[in-house]
């Protein structure tokens, strides 16, 4: 498994820690985690200049996508099922109803 593939199910499972005491993750967090995987690097950048943070972080993570980019798209899919899986474990089949009725486990 790649490093950038580790670290990103890494901050995952952090923030699904944070939200298995009966809380949700925020629109906004998995909007971001959407758009870093499967987004293009210009919505990223976008989105993340909607939060106002120094230019640097933005460099940063944007040069992170640009890795994250070289990873074929499918791959990438593939990916975006595990994180479907762990926010499933991690008790978010309520917002994965709400908010993605079409995923397996949302049912």
């Amino acid at each position: 498994m790649r490093p950038i593939v580790c670290l990103f199910l890494i901050g995952l499972a952090l923030r699904c820690y944070a939200a298995s005491d009966g809380g949700l993750v925020c629109k906004p967090v998995l909007k971001e985690m959407t758009l870093f995987l499967l987004g293009s690097k210009e919505s990223l950048e976008e989105n993340l200049k909607s939060y106002d943070p120094p230019q640097e972080a933005i460099d940063a993570k944007l040069l992170v996508k640009d890795c994250v980019d070289e990873i074929s798209y499918l791959d990438r899919l593939k990916i975006a099922g595990a994180v479907v899986k762990i926010l499933g474990e991690c008790g978010m089949k309520a917002w994965l109803s709400k908010f993605s009725p079409g995923t397996p486990l949302a049912k």
